[in-house]
């Protein structure tokens, strides 16, 4: 894991420990795997709020950008696997 995933990594650690729950798996397991565009825009969602997040992941919301919900989709498999 290069110094850029470490730092996704640690960002993925969130003041809501729901969310750290369903974020962490994805990295450990994921992350690697990632195209870089696909590491830019996981790190363009953790620039949202924690509920916002949650609520995407979750599937009671929508994330706002095609992008967004294609990297929430691949979180929803990682964590259903």
């Amino acid at each position: 894991m290069g110094v850029e995933d470490q730092v996704l990594g640690w960002r993925s650690r969130r003041g809501m420990l729901e969310l750290e729950l369903l974020l962490l798996p994805f990295v450990r397991t994921r992350l690697d795997s990632l195209s870089p565009e696909g590491k830019t825009c996981y790190a363009r969602l953790l620039e949202h709020d924690d509920w916002d997040i949650f609520d995407w992941i979750q599937g009671r919301a929508t994330p706002p950008d095609p992008e967004l919900a294609a990297i929430v989709a691949a979180i929803q498999a990682a964590n259903a696997a």
